[in-house]
């Protein structure tokens, strides 16, 4: 995943996803954190569906978002 953000303000400008499952489920996540103005902090602690056979705790945006803080 790679996160595009403002360096000053945080807030989420675009990203990009490389992925065989679920990735078009998260790029559509993102496309609506961009269109409501979302911050990288914001992006960090979102909730995302959770299944742990299925899924870690801490989605890949997740992870993006606290790199990105």
């Amino acid at each position: 995943m790679k996160l595009i953000y403002e360096t000053d303000t945080k807030r989420i400008l675009g990203a990009q996803m490389v992925g065989r499952k679920g990735a078009v489920h998260r790029i559509d996540a993102m496309a609506v954190a961009i269109t409501m103005g979302a911050t990288t902090s914001q992006l960090a602690t979102m909730d995302f569906a959770y299944a742990p056979p299925f899924s870690r705790t801490w989605d890949i945006m997740n992870v993006a978002g606290n790199v990105a803080k």
